[in-house]
């Protein structure tokens, strides 16, 4: 009878250890998880920041300057009017 108790004993403290190391793995989970969301808003708004202050310093004048900066000096090889058809007809077998 003692040992039927000693093993009851054992066996609740073991649950009860597993219980708490569940508990303390899903804590771990959601802090891991918070913390990568965060980092991912952080990252987004330093992205959409970026993004403004280099909205307010284009200018068309810029725009111009680094087409001409990239511009390789040679002109298209092929031109289409605004009538023409780009469609070839294949016979039919």
């Amino acid at each position: 009878m003692i040992d039927a108790k000693n093993t009851a004993v054992q066996n609740a403290l073991r649950l009860n250890n597993q219980v708490a190391a569940e508990k303390a793995s899903a804590e771990i989970a959601v802090t891991k998880a918070s913390g990568i969301a965060r980092a991912k808003i952080i990252e987004a708004e330093a992205e959409a920041r970026a993004n403004e202050l280099k909205q307010k310093t284009l200018t068309p004048m810029l725009i111009q300057q680094q087409w001409i900066a990239k511009w390789d000096g040679s002109l298209p090889t092929t031109q289409l009017g605004t009538s023409s058809a780009t469609m070839i007809q294949l016979p039919i077998k």
